[in-house]
């Protein structure tokens, strides 16, 4: 065996950086607040950047502006008039819809174009931003339909508006019955002139404007006759005479109407006058007297100019009303009303220009260095590789640029040759080269676990083979060669339902189908010469490089249901169609077909928003990583018959989460849970609740609801339906009809809440990021109660079901359960929302089951600004004063107003602030996890501890019986100051040394919060020291040191000094990780294992890198010493012994010769959570999702613990 030598650190040169650092805290101001990146970094730097080829169809006929199908086609609904269907958004699905707010198109840098929004000038081309027209030169007209209505099929459902010539004007009409409505003309009716027999009198003139339809002149009453008071009603009497621009006159029959009916009684009826003056005589047949006229106009309420009973009707001045978001019609300006025309003219009518749009919004929203990004076209017109050259080929910067750029320039002409385009996506996946989507690296520097997806979207059948140049044959019904991955794993594909094209009606099959394609690129290795250790997931479980296929089919449906039709094709029910005989809807269900066999995704999109959906959702699958931040937990310290370990996880992309358990022995964990919480939560019956501001109550509240109302987004929601969202209702998803977010689980992502069992009631309680505080039934699974902290972002919230939702986080901070022996009688919850809010709350949770709005107690949002986003998690405690009062220690957390660090003392059983102790230390400070010791045994906290994220770690002295007496220790000053403020971020841990009866305290540095943290290769230090009750330096404890690693089939041992008393006159030690990687910190907990302090420590990822979730290691140093255990802890060579075949042999200063155990070992695999010892057995999760185990040679046992987390009785 080799020996390896000591090697030394030099600290005296530190000493200097780490006062004058100090200095700098105290006097800083608050600084620029930390941002939280939404994704969790576990998520965002897992693996390297993912490769998509996006392809779009830029076929003739997506430059169409109608959809689904063509005008003349069948699909074009019968409504008449005809123009309804091409002009209504209902029927023609690209139409103006004025319920939208258009925009015009997303740029790279994430503004929009300007042009094209005016109506006097917008875009005319069918794909371009060019051609600029002005839309007032004629009248435009569209289609909408009555609020209210059901029957789009209905003429009668619809309002028709037309924008008038020059934009000055809409009006609006509707289709029905034509009808006239007469009125008496003012001043009518009014008495004849008297006139003999023979003579002409009341000449009255009538002015006729224009649109009358009908012009009606009437006489009646009065008296007439031959004798010489005219009431002997011989003769005719009045003859009534009606003439247009002139007065009417009996000879010559200068007139337009005569009535010659007798007895006075007399009308005339001009339909569609002419408008100007008419005139009106009366002639005497036989004298008269006392006749009276009167005369009415006529208008109609036809708007059309056809002739028929039916027409439009009813025309007036209006513009579109629309329900908002909260069931309340609103409508726009005529100014709004022409832009937003104007813009969906420009930047939404045609096919291709919706693809553009879709495509946009979704790639916008992309992080920069998570994927690699390609364009090509159906006919490879001006294709744009990833630009692997050029910044490693993310999707940032130039390569943004560029790759917009190629979109929004694309033209639509010829046919649809889909199977070429996705054979070329196939083959440019195969290239190894340099300049190829492996590159820039060659050979085995190229990064094998890289994944590669393929989005093909198209409006219409593949009818055109071009660039299908080698044809894969009937590759879904073939079976595949053998593939060998990691772990001796192996794989081959076995034609099966779903994925053979076994047609409807026929036993047979065929060959050369899109799916055939998407299969051939599948199932075989693209790169063999590359280790086999691609991500899986349960859709894919593909180890080998391969291409993973989503299709999107703009408009046109196929004759199967993907929502309902795989299970049925796969089960031999249902069959695919033939899409080789006909161009006809097999061919769309080919295109599903081949995302089935690419095992991607398919969405059929009938409309511009499920087509920007579609892409969101292809590209969060893409984004899908396995992730666990959380740690883990276990229902005991000692095996027994049920002993389990709790993991919760997540899936970034689809953002559902997971708590599950497993059963636990000295061998390790089961390889199956024992039960999955997510597959036992049910909308019907769920108990959830929250907290109205002065008492508990049921979810939601008034209040709650309002805030929960959605007005923009694609999806705008009321709150009550939202909240019935949060709460587990899948009736409005969009799988299922309707507009809201699809949810894989009820679930939410469980990201940085870790999991608090409490022993009494055998409940698990952990938040997630759906809103809510979760309590699980620990032997079964199932869900208990749900609890919503009022205090979290309602407006955040109320984005959760919106399809295109971007993740944020909610309940996402940690969880501290009291025992009855803690809080008597009672098991009390305090729970922080973590990076979801500033707050903390409190809950009753003796009896979880029959938990109520009851035993909701109490919320904190502090107003003072000292109250930041708590990320360490509460300490419950006993304090001193007459009340013994039970009380939650909550360290205030990141982004306080104030920026300081500051500890919170809260009634743990009303929430009331009894305490704040602040630092006095800010610069952006904040506190993290306390711990606390208790010097007299009598169960009460004496001195608290806790670190701060500007590297002090502080002494809180509660020994005193008031209020007044809880105050800073050690002279207000630190315990100590970390070198150039090392950040303390991951809690700490108290000992007593049996020795000498002095208390230790045991912190590691080092943060993993922010986007700046993954590349930050700062050296952190693991620190012991003892409490002197005064402020220690680096000088006064002694370096150790790694002083040798090794390799061992891929897993690495690290070997600390060996085994040695501290110098007299040294009051601790520390030690640097910088052995053998950059970048190393603690940023969980470390804990007392008898003698030994255990830790796990961790290496972020880099993008050029297969280790997912980074690497990490499992540490055990000796307490007292900061040196190696004095027999080994691990089981290196796995013998199940603990022996000098587990140790190196190390050369001292002196020369002589000594044997070390392995203090550290890695994880072979992502970052490690904080572990639980079960026995010896010491259980972790990783932050790629996996659960380790290791058998470990720990002396002794815990400390009694008095606290949920522990408090050292001396």
């Amino acid at each position: 065996m080799a020996s390896h030598p000591v090697r030394r650190n030099i600290a005296s040169t530190r000493l200097v950086a780490t006062s004058l650092a100090f200095v700098a805290t105290l006097l800083a101001l608050p600084g620029a607040a930390v941002n939280f990146p939404d994704v969790p970094l576990q998520s965002g730097t897992a693996y390297p950047p993912a490769n998509v080829m996006f392809i779009l169809d830029d076929s003739g006929s997506m430059e169409w502006d109608f959809m689904p199908g063509a005008e003349s086609s069948s699909e074009v609904p019968s409504v008449s008039p005809v123009n309804i269907a091409l002009n209504a958004y209902t029927r023609n699905t690209l139409y103006y819809n004025p319920s939208i707010a258009y925009q015009p198109w997303i740029r790279a840098d994430d503004t929009r174009y300007t042009s094209g929004t005016s109506y006097d000038s917008a875009w005319s081309h069918d794909s371009l931003l060019q051609d600029a027209i002005n839309l007032g030169s004629g009248t435009r007209t569209f289609y909408a339909p009555k609020v209210g209505a059901t029957n789009m099929g209905a003429t009668s459902s619809y309002y028709r508006y037309q924008i008038t010539v020059g934009g000055g004007d809409m009006i609006r009409s509707e289709y029905g019955t034509v009808g006239v409505q007469s009125n008496v003309i003012a001043g009518f009716p009014q008495a004849s002139a008297d006139a003999n027999t023979g003579n002409m009198a009341a000449r009255i003139a009538i002015n006729v404007p224009d649109g009358t339809v009908q012009l009606v002149v009437s006489s009646s009453g009065g008296t007439h006759g031959d004798n010489g008071s005219a009431t002997n009603n011989n003769g005719d009497g009045a003859n009534l005479y009606l003439r247009y621009n002139a007065t009417p006159d009996t000879n010559g029959n200068r007139y337009d109407c005569r009535s010659r009916n007798g007895d006075n009684v007399e009308s005339c009826t001009i339909d569609n006058p002419t408008p100007g003056t008419w005139y009106v005589a009366m002639y005497a047949n036989s004298s008269f007297k006392n006749v009276q006229v009167t005369a009415s106009l006529g208008t109609s309420n036809r708007c059309g100019t056809g002739n028929n009973a039916n027409d439009w009707i009813n025309c007036t001045s209006a513009r579109p009303e629309f329900l908002d978001a909260n069931n309340a019609l609103t409508s726009r300006s005529l100014a709004a009303e022409l832009t937003n025309y104007a813009t969906w003219y420009s930047y939404h009518r045609t096919r291709i220009k919706l693809a553009k749009a879709g495509a946009s919004e979704a790639f916008s929203r992309l992080a920069g260095s998570t994927l690699r990004v390609g364009y090509d076209s159906i006919w490879n017109r001006n294709p744009y590789n990833i630009p692997v050259g050029n910044n490693n080929g993310v999707f940032s910067g130039q390569n943004r640029d560029d790759w917009f750029s190629h979109l929004h320039a694309a033209n639509g002409n010829n046919g649809t040759p889909l199977k070429g385009a996705l054979q070329r996506a196939g083959e440019y996946f195969s290239d190894a080269s340099a300049t190829g989507p492996w590159g820039p690296q060659t050979g085995a520097d190229q990064l094998s676990c890289r994944q590669n997806f393929a989005i093909l979207t198209t409006d219409g059948y593949w009818n055109d083979n071009s660039g299908y140049n080698n044809p894969v044959g009937d590759a879904d019904h073939e079976a595949g060669p053998t593939i060998t991955g990691p772990n001796d794993a192996s794989y081959s594909y076995t034609p099966a339902m779903p994925y053979i094209d076994n047609f409807s009606g026929r036993n047979d099959t065929r060959g050369n189908t899109l799916a055939d394609v998407a299969m051939h690129y599948w199932k075989r290795d693209l790169i063999s010469s590359l280790d086999n250790n691609v991500p899986t997931s349960l859709s894919d479980p593909a180890f080998w490089q391969h291409m993973v296929t989503f299709g999107v089919s703009i408009g046109l449906q196929g004759r199967l249901n993907p929502a309902e039709d795989l299970r049925l094709i796969e089960l031999g029910s249902k069959r695919w169609g033939d899409p080789t005989d006909t161009e006809d809807a097999d061919r769309i269900d080919d295109l599903w077909h081949a995302a089935v066999n690419g095992r991607g995704n398919f969405v059929a999109a009938k409309n511009p928003n499920e087509f920007a959906t579609a892409m969101v959702d292809a590209l969060k699958t893409v984004a899908a990583r396995l992730g666990s931040a959380s740690n883990v937990t276990a229902n005991s310290t000692s095996f027994s018959t049920d002993s389990r370990v709790y993991q919760a996880t997540y899936v970034s992309g689809q953002w559902v989460g997971e708590l599950a358990a497993y059963d636990a022995s000295e061998a390790g964990l089961a390889p199956d849970p024992a039960w999955r919480a997510s597959t036992q939560i049910a909308y019907a019956g769920r108990k959830v609740f929250t907290w109205s501001g002065t008492a508990g109550a049921n979810f939601p509240t008034a209040t709650q609801i309002g805030l929960l109302n959605r007005t923009n987004g694609i999806a705008p929601i009321d709150g009550t339906t939202n909240a019935n969202y949060i709460k587990g209702d899948w009736g409005q998803e969009r799988r299922l009809g309707g507009t809201l977010r699809n949810r894989e689980s009820l679930l939410g992502d469980i990201v940085n809440s870790s999991p608090a069992y409490s022993g009494e009631s055998r409940t698990l309680f952990v938040g997630a990021n759906d809103g809510m505080l979760h309590a699980f039934n620990a032997l079964t699974g199932a869900e208990l109660f749900a609890f919503v902290p009022a205090g979290q972002d309602f407006a955040a919230l109320s984005t959760l079901s919106d399809p295109q939702y971007s993740h944020k986080h909610f309940v996402d901070g940690p969880i501290v359960v009291s025992s009855t022996e803690q809080t008597p009688g009672r098991n009390l919850l305090v729970g922080a929302l973590g990076r979801g809010g500033k707050g903390v709350f409190g809950l009753d949770v003796t009896s979880p089951a029959g938990f109520s709005a009851t035993n909701v107690l109490w919320e904190l949002r502090d107003d003072g600004g000292d109250m930041g986003t708590v990320i360490g998690e509460p300490l419950i405690v006993t304090l001193n004063d007459a009340a013994r009062t039970r009380a939650v220690l909550v360290p205030n957390g990141i982004n306080s107003t104030n920026g300081h660090a500051v500890l919170f003392v809260i009634d743990a059983l009303t929430g009331v602030l009894l305490k704040k102790i602040d630092t006095g230390v800010g610069g952006d400070n904040a506190l993290f996890d306390p711990r606390g010791r208790d010097v007299d045994n009598n169960g009460t906290v004496d001195y608290v501890y806790a670190g701060d994220r500007n590297g002090n770690l502080w002494k809180f002295d509660f020994s005193g019986n008031t209020q007044a007496s809880w105050v800073l220790g050690a002279g207000n000053q630190p315990l100590y100051r970390t070198r150039t403020g090392q950040p303390i971020t991951s809690g700490l841990a108290i000992a007593r040394n049996p020795l000498d009866n002095t208390p230790w305290v045991f912190f590691g540095t080092g943060s993993y919060m922010t986007l700046g943290d993954v590349s930050d290769t700062t050296i952190q230090t693991l620190y012991g020291i003892i409490d002197e009750n005064r402020t220690l330096t680096e000088a006064d404890l002694e370096s150790r040191d790694i002083v040798a690693t090794e390799d061992a089939d891929g897993i690495v041992y690290r070997y600390f000094e060996p085994t040695s008393p501290l110098p007299a006159g040294k009051k601790g030690w520390f030690l640097d990780w910088d052995n053998p990687t950059a970048g190393e910190r603690m940023v969980v907990r470390p804990q007392m294992r008898g003698g030994a302090v255990v830790t796990s420590t961790m290496v972020p990822p880099t993008a050029l890198s297969c280790d997912a979730g980074g690497t990490g290691y499992i540490n055990s140093i000796q307490a007292f010493t900061g040196t190696a255990m004095p027999q080994p802890f691990f089981d290196k060579n796995g013998d199940g012994s603990f022996n000098d075949d587990d140790t190196i042999t190390v050369t001292l200063p002196d020369g002589t010769t000594v044997k070390v155990g392995a203090g550290s070992v890695s994880t072979g695999g992502g970052s490690p959570t904080e572990g639980v010892f079960v026995g010896n057995r010491f259980f972790y999760g990783m932050t790629d999702g996996k659960r380790a185990s290791l058998q470990t040679n720990a002396p002794g046992g815990n400390p009694r613990r008095v606290m949920w987390r522990e408090i050292l009785q001396d």
